[in-house]
């Protein structure tokens, strides 16, 4: 997350946060009227990310591959991925 100008960045896009470690550092480097969007399969994880409680944060129950559908209308200035096959 070196390479994202925060001061810059409205809106950045999350694929899969997981219990979200990489998600609470971007939101505390995050400006206050920036979003976050993340997209992550486990319903267990979007509880986890639910917790945070910060309203900057939008998250979705979804594949990946369904981001298209849910960022229109949304100028992305960032994409980061914890995405990894196992």
């Amino acid at each position: 997350i070196d390479v994202i100008d925060f001061k810059k960045a409205g809106v950045i896009v999350e694929l899969g946060p997981g219990s979200g470690p990489v998600t609470l550092e971007l939101l505390k480097k995050m400006e206050s009227d920036s979003k976050l969007i993340v997209f992550e399969t486990s319903k267990s994880f979007c509880r986890e990310l639910k917790k945070i409680g910060d309203s900057r944060l939008i998250i979705w129950n979804e594949s990946a591959l369904d981001m298209e559908e849910h960022l229109a209308g949304y100028a992305v200035d960032y994409i980061i991925s914890g995405i990894f096959n196992t």
